[in-house]
This record gives C-alpha cells, sequence and structure tokens, in this order.
C-alpha cells in the first residue's frame, strides 16, 4: 500500500513475560498516572524465602537486566550488614566504586545513541574496560564478595582504561552539550526526590544513608542510617508485586507528615 501512512496509538505498554504499563487519563484526556501492573509476576521475597544465604547476592543480581551491578553490591553489602558490618581495604571500595559507576555509564550511554552515536560507542566501550579490570568482564558481575573483592585491578587493565579515558571524558562532555539544553517532561513530579548519601549528606551511590527532598526543595530526611529505613519507606500496595513504596517524611518541627511518592534519584545499593 504505497503512500498510505498508519498511525499507531498504544494505550498501554505490554510485556510478554506479564509486566505492563497502565496509563490513568482524567476526562480531558490528560495523563493522570502511570504505573506498573505486574500482577502476573511473582514476588521476590517469597523467591528468596529458604534460599542460603550465601547465594542471594547472586540471585538478587537478576532481578534487573539493566542494572546487575547495582543488585550484586547490594546482595554483598546484605551479607556484610548481617556481620555487624565490615571495615572495607581502601582498594577494595574503591573497586567497588569503579564497577558500579562503570555499569551506570555503560546503562545511560546507551540512551545518548539518537544524540551522539560515537560517543556513546566510546563511553560504553570506557565502561566495559573499567568493569573488565575490576573483575567483571560479563554481564553479571563477580566483583566484590564479603569483605572486599574478589580481584585487584591488574597493571595492564589499568593502562588501558586510562587510555580510553580521555575519549570518554570527551565524548561525555559533548553529549551533555547537547542533551542538558533540552526540556525535560511538562508534567511536574509532585513527590520525593530519594538517594543514597555519605556521613556528610553528599550523593553517594555506595552511601549508607538515606536522603529524602520534597518537591519544593525541602529537606525531609537529612541521612537516615539502614536502621530506619523500615520507618521511612512504606508499601502503597502491600503484598503485590510492584508495591508502589512511599515515603513516610517529617516536617520541620518533626511530626510526621502525610505519605507521599518518591522516586530514586540515583540508583545504587
Amino acid at each position: 500500500m504505497s503512500g498510505v501512512t498508519q498511525r499507531w496509538v498504544l494505550d498501554e505498554i505490554v510485556d510478554p513475560y506479564g509486566a505492563k504499563v497502565v496509563v490513568d487519563r482524567a476526562p480531558d484526556g490528560t495523563v493522570r498516572e502511570a504505573r506498573f501492573d505486574l500482577a502476573g509476576l511473582p514476588r521476590i521475597d517469597a523467591l528468596l524465602t529458604g534460599q542460603q544465604v550465601a547465594e542471594v547476592p547472586s540471585l538478587v543480581e537478576r532481578l534487573c537486566g539493566v542494572c546487575p551491578a547495582a543488585h550484586h553490591l547490594a546482595g554483598i553489602r546484605a551479607l556484610e550488614s548481617l556481620a555487624g558490618g565490615v571495615d572495607l581495604p581502601a582498594a577494595a571500595v574503591a573497586s567497588r566504586r569503579l564497577l558500579h559507576h562503570a555499569s551506570a555509564i555503560a546503562s545511560h550511554a546507551v540512551r545518548a545513541v539518537g544524540t551522539d552515536r560515537e560517543g556513546a560507542v566510546t563511553l560504553r566501550r570506557f565502561a566495559k574496560a573499567v568493569m573488565t579490570a575490576v573483575g567483571s568482564p560479563g554481564h553479571f558481575p563477580v566483583t566484590a564478595v564479603p569483605g572486599g573483592v574478589a580481584s585487584r585491578v591488574g597493571v595492564e587493565d589499568r593502562g588501558r582504561c586510562l587510555e580510553l579515558l580521555p575519549a570518554a571524558l570527551s565524548a561525555a562532555g559533548r553529549i551533555a552539550e547537547r542533551t542538558l539544553p533540552v526540556p525535560g517532561p511538562t508534567d511536574a513530579f509532585r513527590g520525593a526526590d530519594v538517594a543514597l548519601v555519605d556521613d556528610q549528606g553528599r550523593p553517594d551511590l555506595l552511601g549508607s544513608r538515606l536522603r529524602a527532598v520534597s518537591a519544593d526543595g525541602e529537606v525531609l530526611v537529612a541521612a537516615a542510617g539502614t536502621s530506619g529505613w523500615d520507618g521511612l519507606v512504606a508499601e502503597s500496595a502491600p503484598g503485590q508485586p510492584a508495591p508502589g513504596p512511599t515515603s513516610s517524611p517529617w516536617d520541620r518541627g518533626g511530626a510526621p507528615t502525610a505519605s507521599g511518592r518518591s522516586r530514586n534519584c540515583a540508583s545504587g545499593p
């Protein structure tokens, strides 16, 4: 049918494994809410019940095909927390950080293909070199072990990363210059932004404290330790495959306020 143009409208995105995105529209057609409907998928906690504790890190790595490094590190840190916490060698901390940041670069580089294909390929090549250097050349990482890392960064791998670094920095700068001026979504997010931070409240993908900031910039939670997280985050749909995390922040006077939606600012364990 030459000369005929067809326009397809997707009212909902359907996943072959049972997940779909449900769009809730107002009478005037504007989108009020979009949410995942994962009714066809099992709860993760039920899958972990009864498993050997030492096997949990390798199991949670496969929760998400996009960010296995974050789950890998989170699983190992969970084991370490069961032992009351572990003081890691500085080199081990550095290797874990390299793994995490390189994984994030590799994931985000794909999004830049339409903007700067050469730059995206350069960034991904650099990220994979870094992940290989810290002992995780494959998709699922094996870098971290309880108490440290499985291996040290070799001299040759370090040299390879340094060789690729200038081109990666140039590509990242070029992509940022092209994409940052582009306006973002027009629909404002009215929930809380949640991120991991270090002891000083600075953003840290491997931080051990939780920080929450409201849409108007008010700090709701400054730096909550892991022992208090259960009191800060709850499920809006308890027991469901997509529980819908909500936060229970505090106002300036310290009194509980109404629960609100939240989103994480950066993937991290």
